[in-house]
């Protein structure tokens, strides 16, 4: 018997198996996907491959401003996203991005 424990992330359900297997990105990894059919994003520190998605995104090639940033501020606040749109989102997921050595530091001193 196998238990699986899920814990609820931002409009998604991920089992602990699932989190020991994500893959991980850095910055320079993901800026190499930033067109319209190539495209992945960051929101919340997880990386979402949303190519081929623009054209069925009801704000069209918006998503392109998100390019290089981590996008919660856009997705979440400016844009008070439903929380259909994060189901949607999580259907995209494909890691997280790279804590780097500066931002463990800085979130250890917090």
């Amino acid at each position: 018997y196998k238990r699986q424990y899920q814990r609820r992330v931002r409009g998604s359900t991920m089992t602990a198996q699932s989190e020991k297997q994500t893959k991980t990105y850095t910055w320079e990894e993901v800026m190499k996907h930033n067109k319209e059919d190539d495209l992945w994003l960051v929101i919340s520190g997880r990386v979402y491959d949303l190519s081929g998605f623009i054209e069925k995104h009801p704000g069209g090639n918006m998503m392109l401003e998100a390019v290089g940033k981590d996008a919660y501020e856009l997705f979440a606040i400016h844009m008070n996203h439903s929380q259909n749109a994060w189901s949607i989102l999580s259907r995209f997921y494909i890691g997280d991005l790279e804590i780097t050595k500066e931002k463990k530091m800085i979130h250890s001193k917090l």
